[in-house]
């Protein structure tokens, strides 16, 4: 399981899927991992990858990124959105696709899960209207 940060964000939308240059440490562990697994690919290994985008859902035992990023907009210390979103997905729609994918005999294959594409402006307003906090922000 890889995740839409390692992929380009233009280019071809086919197979290909061109790997992204991004250098935050976490994108860059995912580029490394998944020219690894092209490269495993390339042998004729039965290597599937899935790139979901962002994920969220119910009973997360563990705090990540994600959910860290909620806390702080929801607690005001997140005000500043760039210009631009993020593609959100829910973890069950993330396991259907992974359970769906795992067919032995099919060979290497790409799949991209990215969810909903959600701007700034719609990430406020939806963690406004489901907290009943006003989630004040500027996005630039």
């Amino acid at each position: 399981v890889s995740a839409v940060a390692a992929l380009a964000r233009h280019g071809p939308s086919g197979p290909e899927l061109p790997l992204g240059d991004m250098t935050h440490p976490y994108a860059k562990s995912k580029l490394q991992s998944e020219a690894l697994a092209r490269e495993l690919q390339d042998e004729g290994h039965p290597v599937v990858c899935v790139y979901p985008g962002a994920i969220h859902g119910p009973h997360d035992p563990y705090l990540g990124d994600n959910n860290e990023r909620v806390l702080a907009v929801l607690r005001g210390r997140f005000p500043l959105w760039p210009t631009g979103g993020l593609h959100y997905v829910d973890v069950r729609d993330v396991a259907a696709v992974l359970v769906a994918v795992v067919e032995p005999g099919r060979g290497p294959r790409r799949y991209v899960v990215p969810g909903h594409h959600v701007s700034g402006p719609e990430y406020y307003a939806t963690l406004g209207r489901v907290s009943g906090r006003r989630c004040a922000h500027w996005t630039g």
